[in-house]
């Protein structure tokens, strides 16, 4: 549960584990999402991963461990891919844009990644 940076919409987490990346377990992950009121606006397949300090937007990882930046008025914004070098996927757990770092699983270790940060 959080609440997005300028306070336009609080979302929820209700199913899983954040650390659970098998297919069935990700099918039943969402995002809740209700506007500042507390009032339900949407649904998104998939479990948040941080919120947006460029944007004030919010990063959810999708079931296929991509990410993608929900931005004010719950639209689609900016959609990434993390792989290792040898193209391993890299699910995300905690991204931090502003400063282009991330909390990723690789196997069951948690690594520390850093990125080049976009708008």
């Amino acid at each position: 549960m959080g609440i997005l940076p300028a306070a336009w919409a609080i979302f929820v987490n209700p199913e899983g584990n954040a650390l659970d990346v098998t297919a069935e377990d990700r099918v039943q992950e969402r995002v809740w999402l209700f506007d500042a009121k507390g009032n339900y606006q949407h649904w998104i397949k998939g479990r948040s991963a941080g919120t947006s300090a460029i944007t004030d937007g919010l990063w959810v990882r999708l079931p296929d461990n991509s990410v993608f930046r929900l931005e004010k008025g719950y639209e689609p914004g900016l959609h990434l891919i993390f792989v290792t070098k040898e193209k391993q996927p890299l699910p995300p757990l905690e991204l931090h844009d502003d400063i282009g770092l991330g909390i990723f699983l690789s196997g069951d270790q948690l690594v520390l990644g850093k990125w080049q940060s976009k708008k």
